[in-house]
C-alpha cells in the first residue's frame, strides 16, 4: 500500500509535552487560509457575499415591496380611524424599503460590487 504523502493529513509523533502537534499543523492552515484571503482582496467576516443574480432578486424584491405598499393604498378606502393610520405607516414603512432595497442593489450593479 502506498503511504499518504499529503503533508497536511500527516500524523506527527507527540513531543515532549504530550502534544500531537496537531495544534500547531492547524495554526498553521488557519495562518496560510489567512493569507490567502488578504491576498485575494475578499473581504473576510463581512457576512454574505452578493453575486450579479443574487442583486437582481433583490431588485425584484424590492419591487415586489413597492407594490405590496401600492396595494395597500388602493385598500385605504375602506379603512377607518385607527386602521387608516395604521395603514399610512405601513405604506411609508414599505415605500421607503422597497425604495431604498432597488437603489442599493442598482448601485451595486452599476458598479459592479459584487462577486463573479
Amino acid at each position: 500500500m502506498e503511504e499518504n504523502k499529503n503533508p497536511e493529513l500527516e500524523v506527527r509523533e507527540t513531543d515532549k509535552e504530550g502534544n500531537s502537534g496537531v495544534e500547531e499543523s492547524l495554526a498553521e492552515n488557519n495562518e496560510s487560509i489567512e493569507a490567502e484571503n488578504v491576498g485575494s482582496g475578499k473581504k473576510g467576516g463581512r457576512g454574505m457575499v452578493s453575486t450579479r443574480n443574487g442583486l437582481y432578486l433583490r431588485t425584484v424584491i424590492g419591487g415586489l415591496i413597492l407594490y405590496y405598499a401600492y396595494t395597500i393604498i388602493s385598500d385605504m378606502g375602506t379603512a377607518s380611524g385607527t386602521s387608516r393610520t395604521m395603514l399610512y405607516v405601513f405604506v411609508a414603512i414599505f415605500g421607503i424599503a422597497g425604495v431604498w432595497i432597488i437603489l442599493d442593489s442598482l448601485k451595486r450593479l452599476f458598479k459592479k460590487e459584487y462577486d463573479e
